[in-house]
């Protein structure tokens, strides 16, 4: 993901990157917020995910309108993972949204959907969105998991699945406990089930993964932890990769995995296209995480597409 800092001109104002000066946008609890972060703005909810990373932020429902100075701010929801917003910004009767990550999923894991707006600038983050590539229906992919966990269990091996810490993780431990798994997950992936409860999203009962396998057949856990020792030996497992990189050729076997599910929080080629049709924007910014072609094929008539060095200054309200 995209570790640089995107700055307003002319404005104390920066978007998933932080600085000894001006105010921060994070746009979703993935972004990586230092210590003693004092000046930040994001939405309820994933100022309650970062906990005493966030302390000190200006915590904003979405949709209500609020100022910083002469600018004219309001949250967006984007479906990323639970509490992904944009933002919109406007000044002197122009509009810019940091769209920051759109999602794919989000209204199948009981998310509020990307609601795309006009605007005038647009800031995305699409790294998952190659022309050509287009996710199956979520209902299809994990009907197939499904499928997967139950023959594993039937083999009698344990089923390990790996995602990201936040986004599926605790809704698909839901979702699967309803098709009578008993799920585990890891302490990372666990964290977050009390503050989504307290949010008053459904989180299901999952308990965290303490070593061994009695007591469960399903493990949920990190992507990047998929070598560790904790885990049941490979004789004694099936796993599987939850990932839109599961679309990619031999995704699998370069993860060391039985089988890999298109699962995504990120959203794809549609997804993207259709969000930037109904911006309709006329100066589109791809942060460097994008696939290189996504420039040309979301360029049209009138309006300008640009990928992003690191770091990033946009003066957004010229002419």
């Amino acid at each position: 993901m995209f570790r640089g800092a995107v700055r307003l001109a002319g404005e104390l104002l920066q978007f998933d990157g932080f600085s000894e000066e001006g105010l921060t946008f994070v746009s979703h609890a993935h972004v990586p917020v230092p210590p003693r972060s004092e000046r930040m703005v994001t939405s309820v909810v994933t100022a309650r995910l970062l906990g005493a990373r966030a302390r000190h932020a200006l915590a904003t429902p979405l949709g209500r309108d609020f100022s910083l100075g002469a600018l004219e701010l309001r949250l967006l929801p984007t479906g990323h993972v639970p509490g992904a917003a944009a933002l919109r910004v406007g000044h002197e009767g122009r509009l810019l949204v940091y769209a920051g990550q759109l999602g794919a999923y989000g209204r199948f894991f009981g998310l509020v959907g990307a609601q795309p707006e006009r605007c005038d600038t647009l800031v995305l983050d699409a790294p998952f969105a190659r022309p050509g590539r287009e996710l199956p229906p979520p209902q299809q992919v994990f009907a197939d998991l499904a499928e997967f966990c139950w023959r594993a269990l039937q083999d009698g091996v344990a089923v390990v699945l790996l995602c990201e810490r936040l986004g599926m993780a605790q809704p698909l431990s839901t979702m699967l406990e309803v098709e009578g798994f008993r799920v585990r997950l890891h302490r990372s992936q666990h964290r977050y089930l009390a503050p989504l409860r307290d949010l008053g999203v459904e989180a299901g009962q999952a308990r965290r993964f303490e070593g061994g396998t009695d007591g469960w057949d399903v493990l949920l856990w990190p992507v990047d932890l998929r070598d560790s020792t904790a885990l049941p030996e490979p004789e004694d497992r099936r796993m599987a990769l939850l990932s839109p990189v599961a679309l990619e050729a031999h995704a699998a076997e370069a993860h060391g995995c039985h089988a890999a599910f298109p699962f995504s929080d990120h959203a794809d080629f549609p997804r993207v296209s259709r969000y930037v049709k109904a911006a309709a924007p006329t100066r589109l910014y791809l942060l460097p995480d994008t696939p290189a072609e996504l420039e040309g094929a979301l360029a049209e008539r009138g309006r300008k597409v640009q990928r992003f060095g690191t770091p990033a200054q946009l003066e957004l309200f010229a002419t």
